[in-house]
């Protein structure tokens, strides 16, 4: 609903639309943690790192074909159907179609998942949230392995959100890119990004989880020396493209990796969701504020670029010392 009522964003009501943003923001990354707990529920564990692969690739089928709906104006401008609608329209109504896109996707995919016996409507108890984070983090303190790869993921998902919040921002600055070729490089990147789950899915299970992360760690890090020396759209969209297929596939392993490691009760499983979408929310504000930091110093993004090497460094030592062992 908050997707919906961006309909009515302008400037002239600025402050009212960042509260529905901050909303709407507020429901997504609420919404995320159960859909990642799922995943033990509907999915043996050998088949964890296939579903969850799966899961990312379906993702992004659907945000490039809702992308494309709400981009024919812009792409078929000629059409009598389209006349008289500029790209603020295009976007005012892209905000309802993707609400309605949301409710529709989410009643399905909702309907047709396990029920819980606790399922009782909706209560907020601060206390019990305060005691689900304290099990998650004793539940880290016992498991070693369950420890290592948290630090890992925490510092990997730093890069890996900083990249895919900053992308079309270093576009615009530093290559002073058009809007269309922006969306264009969002599209690439997108459409890679479910072959690239795929296939980071078939070689966690020819490997080893492992394996696959130091691959995606090794790329990311090409993903940011290369941009540090793109000059031309073209190579701007080939490391897009680079990004898009390490993108699905890290998302999708560390995810599943991260499900290995769970607790064998229901109750350390869900609070450790929480904790492991807590520590997602944590990275991207390291990861931005870091690449911000280095921006405002130097005045460059593409040094701002390099910075996140470090990031992905940290978190493949830490990776390398888990024993996630050969499918």
């Amino acid at each position: 609903m908050s997707c919906i009522s961006l309909f009515w964003f302008n400037e002239a009501n600025l402050e009212l639309g960042i509260l529905i943003f901050m909303l709407a923001a507020i429901g997504y990354s609420s919404s995320i943690v159960f859909y990642n707990s799922f995943l033990p529920n509907i999915a043996s564990p050998d088949q964890y790192a296939a579903v969850s692969a799966k899961g990312f690739s379906y993702g992004y089928v659907g945000s490039v074909l809702l992308l494309l709906i709400i981009l024919m104006p812009v792409f078929l401008p000629n059409l009598q159907i389209f006349e008289g609608i500029d790209f603020e329209m295009v976007c005012r109504y892209g905000f309802v179609l993707t609400g309605i896109w949301w409710l529709v996707f989410g009643y399905i995919s909702v309907s047709g998942l396990p029920k819980s016996d606790k399922e009782s409507g909706f209560h907020f108890d601060f206390k019990a949230v305060q005691n689900r984070l304290m099990i998650a983090l004793a539940t880290v303190a016992q498991i070693q392995n369950l420890k290592l790869f948290l630090i890992g993921f925490f510092f990997i998902n730093t890069g890996v959100q900083t990249v895919m919040y900053m992308a079309a921002i270093f576009g615009d600055i530093e290559l002073h890119l058009s809007s269309d070729k922006l969306i264009l490089t969002i599209l690439i990147l997108q459409i890679v990004a479910i072959l690239g789950a795929s296939i980071f899915a078939k070689i966690s299970e020819k490997y080893s989880d492992r394996f696959t992360l130091t691959l995606a760690c090794f790329l990311w890090i090409v993903v940011c020396i290369a941009a540090y020396f793109v000059q031309s759209d073209i190579q701007f969209y080939g490391v897009g493209a680079l990004v898009g297929l390490v993108m699905g596939g890290s998302q999708a392993i560390l995810r599943s990796t991260f499900t290995h490691f769970l607790p064998q009760n229901e109750h350390g499983k869900s609070a450790m969701y929480g904790f492991y979408d807590l520590l997602d929310k944590f990275s991207i504000v390291l990861g931005t504020l870091a690449f911000g930091i280095v921006n405002q110093l130097l005045g460059n993004m593409r040094a701002s670029s390099l910075t996140l090497v470090v990031f992905f460094l940290i978190g493949l030592l830490v990776i390398r010392k888990i024993r996630l062992g050969p499918k």
